[in-house]
């Protein structure tokens, strides 16, 4: 029961993740206040050779790469506790996934516009299309949350087989994975309410449950 309980810390890493993530765009929301009247800063030094990166530039990749490496380690960590029955906990892999599916939307929204901008300009198609596959593996640690959880459901009885292989479908699409996520949160929340489950409760259920 205490492990379960315990194994609640791997939250942190997902609201890590979100967190950084977010301010990491910060510099970028910023910069779009910039005026026709004011160059733009260039990243080549007075001799023509590339200068290095300002240290905004810096922290912003440091940021990206320290929210994508907790977010890794956030799902590896959920996939071996929902294979363990004494560390499986349902209301943990529904918070993960809500916490990671809904903290990333404005970063999602922003990386939306940026896309599509770029994708207007033949010069910066690809960029544009190499930013989708960044975003799209980004994407995927929130939905290892997921279909922990959809499982974690249907072993309780709260969801049919058919329904669990449409949600992990949907959870390689960008977009449905968000409105999956929010649906199967919902479903999953009135079935506990429904059968009065406590979080305790839950953990039990799905112990007691053929894998």
């Amino acid at each position: 029961m205490n492990n379960k309980k315990k194994n609640s810390w791997i939250l942190v890493l997902p609201i890590i993740g979100v967190i950084l993530m977010n301010i990491a765009i910060l510099p970028m929301l910023l910069s779009g206040e910039t005026s026709e009247d004011v160059d733009l800063p260039t990243y080549e030094g007075y001799d023509g050779s590339p200068s290095p990166m300002d240290t905004s530039t810096k922290l912003i990749y440091a940021a990206i790469c320290f929210a994508v490496v907790a977010f890794a380690i956030s799902a590896i960590a959920v996939v071996v506790a929902h294979n363990r029955k004494d560390k499986r906990n349902p209301a943990t892999e529904r918070r993960g996934m809500l916490i990671i599916k809904l903290g990333l939307i404005p970063f999602y929204i922003f990386g939306g516009m940026l896309c599509f901008v770029l994708a207007i300009l033949p010069a910066t198609i690809f960029v544009s299309f190499f930013l989708g596959i960044i975003g799209w593996f980004v994407m995927i640690p929130g939905s290892v949350w997921a279909v922990c959880y959809a499982f974690s459901l249907r072993k309780m009885g709260g969801l049919k087989n058919g329904t669990t292989i449409l949600f992990i479908i949907m959870q390689l699409i960008m977009v449905l994975d968000v409105i999956s996520a929010i649906v199967i949160a919902i479903v999953g929340y009135r079935y506990e309410k429904k059968n009065k489950l406590t979080e305790t409760d839950i953990a039990l259920n799905v112990e007691n449950q053929h894998d």
